[in-house]
């Protein structure tokens, strides 16, 4: 896809990505969609071509493309006195996600309201809790707006196995400098834009998340085997074998979610 990407700035100047990544202005500001009419009409029209491709393909495994598509970002994350503007300006970041009920079972949950939330996630189908998460690889996508990343969570795009339940994470920026702003590409080149933001990280990250009740009270109620509606003392001994016993006193205090679980216990 970018297979000249290397080669061709490499042959302009060996250090002019890093370049264009330390100067004091965004050098890609005043790039338009016009670029494209040429295959490679300037040294900043194919670095922000191979990053408008990262964030719209890139992120496939096919033939190894994620590979590359990765060494290729860290080429630019790991520039030395790479420019502000390059990075999150953002103290918190957003991520949709979906987890199964062995995974939530990692995380622990709270009746508290952590952060301001909105659309599916909110008045009784929202519950918080903090969880430590860990990418299949170090570098992955966030947002920073939580309305951006919600979709990604499991709308009519994404396909999520059943029993799983949806979530936004939000993670409180550690080093901006080990972020990579994408949003340089939806502004200037005029697509809609995910607020999308790149973070490098391979560790275990701690965030806080917003996760639809509902979804988990479907889950617990799947696990049921028939017969007559569960007693809470039966609906506790389902919690705390799904979820631990912390969690599972949470959830008994939680009327929201009591009352999906009924919901969907009788269908």
């Amino acid at each position: 896809m970018m297979r000249n990407f290397r080669t061709h700035i490499t042959e302009t100047n060996a250090d002019s990505v890093c370049e264009m990544f330390s100067e004091k202005g965004n050098p890609f500001r005043d790039l338009t969609r016009s670029l494209w009419a040429n295959k490679f009409p300037s040294r900043h029209g194919a670095v922000l071509r191979f990053l408008d491709q990262w964030s719209e393909v890139g992120r496939s495994d096919e033939d190894g493309q994620m590979r590359i598509e990765t060494a290729r970002i860290m080429d630019i994350l790991q520039c030395p006195n790479r420019a502000e503007w390059s990075m999150t300006q953002s103290s918190v970041l957003f991520r949709g996600v979906w987890r199964t009920m062995a995974q939530m079972k990692n995380t622990t949950l709270t009746n508290r309201v952590l952060f301001p939330v909105s659309g599916l996630y909110t008045g009784d189908n929202a519950i918080f809790g903090t969880m430590n998460y860990k990418s299949r690889i170090p570098l992955h996508s966030w947002s920073s707006s939580i309305g951006k990343a919600s979709p990604f969570s499991g709308g009519a795009h994404v396909r999520r196995p059943t029993d799983t339940v949806r979530m936004i994470m939000r993670y409180t920026v550690q080093s901006k400098a080990k972020t990579l702003d994408l949003d340089m590409v939806s502004r200037h080149l005029g697509n809609s834009g995910e607020s999308e933001v790149i973070v490098y990280e391979g560790s275990d990250m701690k965030v806080d998340f917003v996760a639809q009740v509902k979804d988990i009270g479907m889950a617990i109620a799947g696990m049921k085997a028939g017969g007559k509606p569960a007693s809470d003392a039966e609906l506790k001994s389902l919690l705390v074998s799904a979820l631990g016993e912390m969690n599972a006193r949470t959830l008994m205090n939680n009327e929201n979610f009591k009352k999906a679980y009924r919901e969907w216990e009788v269908r």
